[in-house]
C-alpha cells in the first residue's frame, strides 16, 4: 500500500501544467519529521550526520542573445534541514528557467540558491557544470567497497520481498573496516508507488558487522518499501545502528534518475565518517557519476 501522508499540497503524482518562465512558487517542500519520528523514533538528538545531493541533468536557460545555456546542477543540503524539496516540483521549478534570460551562470545559481533556501530554511549549496565538463574519469570504482553480490553464498535463498525486516540481519566479528556496495536497492515512492533503483553503499568499524548473505536479504525486503530516498537511508541506518552498535557507521545511496534528476542522501555517525564515505560526492566542486546506472 503507498503511503499517501497529508501533504495536499504536493504536486508529485498529479498532473500539472508546464511552465516555462522563471517561477518559483512551483517549489514544493516535505517535512522530515512526519516520516523520521517513525524512523529514529522520540530521540532528544539526531543520531546521524548527513547530507542530501542533488544532481539535475535537465537545466537550461537563455543568455541575453537569447541562445540555450545548458547546465547540470548540483544541489547539496544537510540532513538536519526541517524540509526536502519536492522532487517533482524541482523539475517543474527548472523547467521554468527554460524561456527566461539570465546575465550569466553565476546569476543563475544565485537566483536558484535562494529561492531552495527560502524555502527549505537551511543553507543551500548549488553549483553549475557544463554539458562539455570532463566526464571520462567520473565513474564511481571505489575498490573500498566491494560487491556485496560477488560476496553472497550460491545457495542464498530469499523469501521475503513485502516488507522490511531487520531481523534479517545476522551477526560476525569483526576487527577490520567493513565497506560493501549493493547493486540490489529497491524502494518505491511513497506518493506514487514507482519502482526507485539504486545502490547502497555501508561503512562500519567498531564491533560486530552483519553477514553477507543476511545483509543482502535485509536489502532485498525493501523491495516494496513506500518511501522517499531519504528515508530509506536513514531506516538502513538505524537499522544498522540499533543492531550492531558499531563506532562508526556510514551509509549513504545512489538512486537513478528520475525526470532529469538524481538524490543521493548519505548519513554518518560523525563528520569525519560523512567524509570518508566519498569526498567527491560531498564537495560542491565536483560532478561524480557515482554507478553505472547513473
Amino acid at each position: 500500500m503507498v503511503a499517501q501522508g497529508e501533504n495536499n499540497d504536493r504536486v508529485l503524482g498529479k498532473k500539472v501544467e508546464n511552465k516555462f518562465v522563471y517561477d518559483p512558487s512551483l517549489l514544493r517542500k516535505e517535512a522530515r519529521l512526519d516520516n523520521r519520528k517513525n524512523i529514529i523514533g522520540s530521540r532528544f538528538s539526531m543520531p546521524f550526520f548527513g547530507m542530501d545531493i542533488w544532481h539535475c541533468y535537465e537545466v537550461s536557460w537563455l543568455d541575453p542573445c537569447g541562445k540555450p545555456q545548458n547546465f547540470i546542477l548540483k544541489i547539496c543540503y544537510p540532513a538536519s534541514s526541517e524540509y526536502i524539496v519536492e522532487s517533482k516540483s524541482l523539475k517543474l521549478y527548472l523547467n521554468s528557467l527554460n524561456q527566461t534570460m539570465f546575465v550569466s551562470p553565476m546569476s543563475v545559481l544565485k537566483v536558484v540558491r535562494d529561492d531552495l533556501t527560502k524555502l527549505l530554511e537551511c543553507h543551500v549549496v548549488v553549483s553549475a557544470f557544463p554539458l562539455s565538463y570532463n566526464m571520462s574519469n567520473l565513474l564511481l570504482s571505489d575498490s573500498r567497497y566491494p560487491l556485496l553480490e560477488n560476496l553472497i553464498s550460491k545457495e542464498v535463498t530469499i523469501n521475503e520481498f513485502e516488507k522490511e525486516n531487520p531481523g534479517l540481519l545476522d551477526r560476525k566479528p569483526s576487527n577490520e573496516p567493513f565497506f560493501v556496495h549493493s547493486t540490489s536497492l529497491r524502494s518505491r515512492c511513497k506518493v506514487t508507488g514507482q519502482p526507485d533503483w539504486g545502490d547502497l553503499f555501508i561503512y562500519m568499524k567498531g564491533g560486530d558487522v552483519p553477514t553477507f548473505d543476511s545483509l543482502y536479504k535485509y536489502i532485498i525486503s525493501l523491495r516494496n518499501e513506500c518511501h522517499f530516498h531519504e528515508e530509506i537511508v536513514e531506516t538502513v541506518y538505524m537499522r544498522l545502528l540499533e543492531t550492531f552498535h558499531p563506532r562508526d557507521l556510514g551509509v549513504f545511496a545512489c538512486y537513478t534518475r528520475r525526470g532529469g534528476i538524481d538524490i543521493n542522501p548519505m548519513r554518518a555517525s560523525d563528520i569525519s565518517v560523512l567524509n570518508l564515505l566519498s569526498l567527491r560526492l560531498l564537495s560542491p566542486d565536483q560532478l561524480s557519476l557515482r554507478t553505472i546506472r547513473q
